[in-house]
């Protein structure tokens, strides 16, 4: 009987879709292809990393924003799309490269994991809300209670 390890498929990001903005806080829709390059059929659980880098480059600095996890059964020379919505919240503004690694857990056997991680072709500008003083704004807080923040006004004194 063979194992899984025998029979291994090799899985491949070949394109992801990021939004050229994201206003932290608001949901925000990814979308990812994973293509089945190898002889074999990715049959399993396959848990999916996505991350926020300031960089092309994953590295151990990359903030990781979202994990897709999921049954799958990709034979070869298939692909498969999958596509996540949420929100970012706890990271600084700026530009981001959203990038994708999958199997990240290593549940799918494969031949070679070298193509596993892809990086969106541009970055994504990441910015907040901005609250003007002496206004009021609502937070976007679906299913929590929703408040009013008054930022008061103030006038500079220089000293």
């Amino acid at each position: 009987m063979n194992s899984l390890a025998d029979t291994p498929a090799d899985l491949a990001i070949t394109g992801i879709t990021a939004p050229s903005s994201i206003k932290a806080g608001d949901n925000v829709n990814i979308s990812y292809q994973i293509d089945n390059v190898g002889e074999f059929t990715a049959d399993g659980t396959l848990n999916d990393v996505i991350y926020l880098s300031k960089d092309n480059v994953w590295d151990k600095n990359d903030v990781m924003v979202g994990v897709v996890s999921g049954n799958v059964s990709i034979d070869p020379g298939e692909r498969m799309t999958r596509s996540v919505t949420g929100r970012v919240t706890n990271v600084s503004e700026g530009d981001y490269y959203v990038i994708v690694k999958t199997n990240s857990t290593k549940t799918i056997a494969e031949s070679k994991e070298d193509n596993n991680t892809a990086v969106a072709a541009s970055a994504s500008r990441l910015s907040f809300t901005s609250i003007n003083l002496g206004s009021s704004v609502v937070p976007n807080t679906p299913g929590a209670i929703a408040l009013t923040i008054l930022v008061p006004s103030f006038t500079y004194c220089g000293i």
